[in-house]
């Protein structure tokens, strides 16, 4: 008899808005599985994909006038879950993270 993983619905989804050199806003969402090193990010343009620990560090916060927008974006991306804005990033939901992707 083989044992299945077992996944959890997660009913509240961290989120950390920052803003790019250039202006542009990226949403930061810690507990989604990413490699050893990167974090699940989103953006309006390309929309979900994965980003190095260095490239969140180079970014800054965003207000929440200047990412409005994308959290409107991403709450009818996660219709089902609740988005809990944070302001910055715990290194215990990265490892998680990680170790989920292994």
């Amino acid at each position: 008899m083989t044992r299945r993983k077992r996944y959890t619905i997660i009913a509240k989804l961290k989120v950390i808005y920052r803003k790019e050199a250039g202006g542009g806003i990226v949403a930061f969402l810690p507990e989604l599985p990413a490699a050893r090193g990167n974090i699940v990010c989103y953006a309006h343009t390309g929309q979900h994909s994965e980003a190095s620990t260095d490239y969140y560090s180079s970014t800054e916060a965003a207000t929440p006038a200047e990412y409005n927008d994308l959290h409107t974006e991403l709450k009818a991306v996660y219709n089902d879950i609740e988005l809990s804005i944070k302001k910055r990033i715990y290194r215990g939901d990265l490892e998680k993270a990680w170790r989920r992707s292994e």
